[in-house]
């Protein structure tokens, strides 16, 4: 594949200058590099605006402020104003996150390879799997100096067998230990992910991240609502892996033991995502039984304001959600699946509980036990707020980026 993107871009290697020195956000120590020896020129690759706004632009504002010039190509929405507006320079990239079509990727291939030369980038970071994809053929190609890699999760790899994921998974393992040793460093958020690509996750170039990173004085913690139902809320898209099926049999089977609970979903469905729900069979969730979808949410921190619990019954394929960050900054425990992602930051007891994947039964206990324990609910909201204090801030993650880019020029 690296041949034939070589082939296809018919260009030369580019080869990059200078070494990134360490940012006023990260640790002092004795690794500091001279400030003015400094790349300035960095190059996010995302599939959609709205991705990066919503996870990644604080990354990029803490580059900004660290002195980089900071480009951003992903398909443009209503997201690019935000963007902008941060200080960034947003190129817009034709393209679907759901197709892997060969020709699709080699032209997205070329776009990439353009943009790295006209804008001199010193640092492509390339987000998620299909722009890991392009960003693996160009490095093997010779055509990008040097790289980061940030795996945000498996998605519906994780579990459909259908031929194209298994394309796809063939490739990713195929590429990524090629690439590895290379001028790159790679970003996972849980220790599933490595081995997935087929890495040792004890790799000298690979970092953990605490997701996405969440602001704790953005979210502070929140004293519970009352009332005598026991109020969960699922946050994010609706997505089938995500497991919003699970979470609604679960309440079914909570309430019809006698427990008083009530289920909200908060998010939309992704029409470009195979797995999402449609419209149509949210509506017919929403038709009573404690079930209520409501849609999207401006300000999820009024959620977690009336609600009591955070559920994400995921069955494989995150990086590590970010309802559970900000669930757990806002003093709120969760029930989740016991799977990667979600146990990085769950801890079974601890900041909520762990259920195994595809298990609405579990689930459904587990309500049970905190509807007749407000006290371990509280508890738990209260281990989680602390949690996150310990390695999943947005400083913290930021300031593991950052550092990536400075070990990617050593």
């Amino acid at each position: 594949m690296a041949w034939l993107v070589r082939s296809y871009l018919r260009a030369p290697d580019r080869r990059v200058h200078g070494r990134l020195a360490q940012p006023p956000l990260l640790r002092h120590d004795a690794e500091m590099l001279d400030q003015s020896r400094a790349p300035r020129r960095l190059l996010f690759v995302v599939t959609e605006d709205w991705f990066f706004r919503s996870h990644f632009l604080p990354m990029a504002e803490a580059a900004i402020r660290s002195g980089y010039k900071a480009h951003v190509a992903c398909r443009c929405g209503e997201a690019r104003e935000a963007l902008e507006k941060a200080g960034c320079h947003v190129i817009p990239l034709n393209g679907s996150r759901t197709s892997f079509s060969p020709l699709a990727a080699l032209r997205e291939a070329a776009e990439i390879r353009r943009m790295l030369s006209d804008h001199a980038i010193d640092i492509a970071h390339f987000i998620a799997i299909r722009p890991l994809l392009v960003g693996f053929a160009l490095t093997l190609a010779g055509q990008v100096g040097a790289a980061v890699f940030a795996l945000t999760g498996q998605g519906l790899l994780a579990s459909d067998s259908g031929l194209g994921s298994r394309v796809v998974r063939s490739l990713l393992r195929l590429m990524a230990p090629r690439v590895a040793s290379r001028k790159v460093w790679f970003l996972f958020e849980n220790r599933e992910d490595p081995v997935f690509m087929g890495l040792d996750p004890q790799g000298s170039n690979i970092s953990y991240l605490g997701g996405a990173g969440v602001d704790p004085d953005a979210w502070p913690e929140q004293s519970m609502p009352g009332g005598a139902a026991l109020k969960i809320a699922f946050v994010g898209r609706m997505l089938r892996f995500k497991g919003v099926g699970d979470a609604v049999e679960a309440l079914r089977l909570a309430r019809r033991a006698g427990h008083d609970v009530e289920l909200s979903l908060f998010g939309l469905p992704d029409p470009h995502n195979p797995a999402s729900l449609s419209e149509a069979e949210l509506v017919q969730l929403d038709s009573g039984e404690g079930v209520t979808w409501r849609k999207r949410v401006e300000d999820v921190r009024e959620v977690w304001a009336s609600h009591h619990v955070c559920i994400q019954p995921s069955h494989a394929g995150e990086g590590l959600p970010r309802a559970l960050l900000e669930a757990a900054s806002s003093g709120r425990p969760a029930i989740a699946t016991d799977t990667p992602g979600c146990r990085e930051l769950i801890r079974d007891g601890v900041e909520g509980l762990l259920v195994p994947p595809g298990r609405p039964d579990l689930l459904a206990l587990a309500m049970g036990r905190m509807c007749a324990n407000r006290q371990l609910v509280a508890k738990m909201g209260k281990s989680a707020r602390r949690r996150i204090l310990d390695g999943f801030t947005t400083e913290a993650v930021t300031s593991a980026v950052l550092l990536a880019y400075q070990k990617v020029f050593h």
